[in-house]
């Protein structure tokens, strides 16, 4: 026969989990509001992360007037990499370079030609859209691949859109089905994609998610003598994994050892105190 504890031991038990469980709720619902303020927008981003290749569009109304004046400028002997790299240099000029929260309010948005050239200014991933359209409108087999951090193309001649030295870690073909990841790249690019996306978005965003993450952690029944130490370093880990974008990688690791060590510390506080 087995034994169960007392009553009031088993209640207090499951309310302890179903609190538990309403801060996840509440800290996740934050952080979902803080990345996605409009909300609308996400089912999109995801639709088009998992086929990206579909908003590919040569035929958009919306690229004729760039056609026009590229065709004004391209010189008719341009053809394999000269122009893909002319095709770069000019998606360049006419999209510039704006983070997705200042253009859509949003951490991330993957938006189509008409979208991005109706707002003139996007982030990687929609100057690839562009891109691409743009070299499949002059016969180039062109598909966007993507890691951690970045969105790019590629096409028969090699690839264009890209960083310096930048590896697919996470590619889909134009006519795959699936997502194809190198696991070893992935894993490598981690710990810079955390630096680099973390450094990249507004502070202030940031600091609503640390501080919901240390009131909900803190509670009612906790020291402030430990919880406000522990909020110091939570802060100080979080302002070192944005100076890890320098390229400085130690930054980085400690200053996520600092964050997710400050939360476990604060998270074992009252089994701490219930021991003694």
């Amino acid at each position: 026969m087995k034994l169960r504890g007392p009553p009031g031991k088993r209640k207090a038990k499951s309310s302890g989990a179903w609190l538990g469980l309403g801060k996840w709720v509440i800290f996740l619902g934050v952080v979902l509001v803080v990345l996605f303020p409009r909300l609308d927008m996400l089912p999109r981003t995801i639709n088009r992360y998992l086929n990206p290749n579909m908003l590919i569009d040569p035929k958009s109304p919306a690229l004729v007037p760039l056609i026009e004046e590229f065709d004004r400028q391209r010189d008719l002997n341009w053809g394999g990499s000269a122009l893909t790299d002319e095709v770069e240099r000019f998606t360049y000029r006419k999209v510039p370079y704006r983070h997705d929260w200042n253009v859509w309010a949003n951490v991330d948005y993957f938006p189509t030609v008409e979208e991005t050239l109706e707002k003139g200014f996007e982030d990687c991933d929609g100057r690839a859209v562009v891109a691409a359209s743009l070299l499949e409108h002059y016969g180039l087999d062109a598909k966007l691949a993507n890691d951690f951090t970045h969105v790019w193309v590629e096409t028969e001649h090699g690839s264009t859109m890209q960083t310096a030295g930048g590896n697919t870690a996470v590619v889909q073909g134009k006519d795959e089905g699936g997502i194809n990841i190198a696991w070893g790249r992935a894993i490598k690019q981690t710990a810079t994609a955390s630096s680099w996306m973390i450094s990249a978005f507004p502070l202030y965003r940031e600091l609503i998610i640390i501080l919901a993450a240390w009131l909900l952690l803190v509670g009612t029944r906790k020291s402030l003598q430990l919880a406000l130490p522990a909020g110091l370093v939570m802060l100080i880990g979080l302002l070192l994994i944005r100076d890890g974008e320098t390229f400085r990688m130690w930054s980085t690791w400690v200053g996520w050892l600092c964050l997710l060590g400050a939360v476990v510390f604060l998270w074992l506080i009252p089994k701490t105190a219930k021991s003694r």
